[in-house]
């Protein structure tokens, strides 16, 4: 989360204020792209080794990841400055997937377990129509946990630039082109939001000084 450049370059450029130095006209451009992952159901038949209960079913989510990684950029005049990211969200939220997988993983066999064991007992006392019914049902019944924050982005990158005197930048998402007129202000934030290749940007913008 955050990189260090990025870090270290606004901590100079307060300093440089705070010790004097004149407040320049800044704007700081915010690109939200992408989507985040989303879970998906692996169903996995465990084998029992049993003639009356010969496997039990159990699923698991996996993530998939979605969309590519898309270059931001924003040009002024024929200076092109890159925007740097500062959070993937697929690998945040992939850590926390790989944080809670060994719970889950130990929720889905306890649960499979206790359908198994049900399943036999219904299988001993109505024979193979218990057998049947007690296998449908653990087919229909299990499903993985498939939440997950789908709303959030892929990425967030930013770049912060001197607002040029005509006000004017030209934004890239990957192949897009976008040119905005930022409003006066001595800090302004332009922020954009892209959800997929090729699908329309939303753009706004507010002043923060």
């Amino acid at each position: 989360l955050g990189q260090p450049r990025f870090i270290a370059d606004e901590i100079k450029a307060v300093d440089k204020i705070l010790s004097g130095g004149k407040h320049p006209d800044l704007t700081y451009v915010i690109f939200e792209i992408g989507v985040a992952p989303i879970r998906k159901e692996v169903r996995l038949d465990i084998p029992l080794f049993d003639q009356e209960l010969p496997y039990v079913t159990a699923e698991f989510p996996r993530l998939e990841n979605r969309g590519h990684p898309l270059t931001c950029a924003v040009v002024i005049g024929r200076n092109k400055i890159d925007a740097m990211v500062i959070c993937e969200m697929d690998a945040v939220i992939g850590r926390d997937f790989q944080s809670e997988l060994p719970g889950i993983i130990t929720r889905t066999l306890s649960s499979a377990v206790l359908k198994a064991t049900a399943t036999k007992q219904l299988s001993d006392k109505a024979g193979d129509i218990g057998t049947v019914a007690g296998t449908m049902y653990q087919i229909f019944s299990t499903q993985a946990d498939l939440r997950t924050w789908t709303s959030l982005p892929k990425s967030f990158a930013v770049a912060r630039i001197k607002t040029p005197s005509d006000r004017r930048l030209t934004l890239f998402v990957g192949p897009q082109k976008n040119e905005v007129t930022v409003n006066k202000g001595v800090v302004n934030v332009v922020y954009l939001k892209g959800f997929a290749h090729g699908a329309p940007l939303k753009i706004h913008q507010f002043r923060l000084k």
